[in-house]
């Protein structure tokens, strides 16, 4: 049985989310400085980070790294980390977690962050974003 895609715009960031299944996403930010510039931490997992388009900076533990398409980087349990576009146009990763959905490493669960809204595209609005009628 495959798993059903989820996709979140979030307008204010201009990141996009596709969950690709319970432990892969594929984030899409659109312009240079653009991703997840906030450091984080995993706490109880491995993550790895995977370019699948344009070019990305990431800090981890203090040192950074600049990866290219088709790159990718493992993060350890407990390493502050944080990822961003390096260049103007679009910046495609894929992240892997060997967690489950909604644990106590979720920022959104855990209250750290806000959630994401749910967000269509609605070509009559001023700014060319309006929220879904599913909030």
């Amino acid at each position: 049985m495959s798993t059903r895609s989820r996709i979140v715009v979030n307008p204010g960031s201009g990141q996009r989310r596709v969950a690709l299944s319970a432990t892969c996403d594929r984030i899409t930010v659109l312009g240079a400085g653009q991703g997840a510039r906030e450091e984080r931490v995993q706490p109880c997992a491995e993550q790895r980070l995977t370019v699948r388009r344009g070019r990305m900076a990431v800090v981890c533990d203090g040192t950074l790294s600049i990866l290219e398409e088709g790159e990718s980087i493992a993060i350890a349990p407990g390493v502050p980390h944080a990822w961003w576009s390096t260049r103007a146009g679009e910046l495609c990763v894929e992240i892997e977690s060997d967690d489950a959905p909604g644990g106590a490493q979720d920022p959104v669960a855990s209250g750290r962050i806000s959630p994401w809204r749910s967000w269509s595209w609605f070509s009559h609005a001023p700014t060319g974003w309006a929220p879904s009628a599913s909030r």
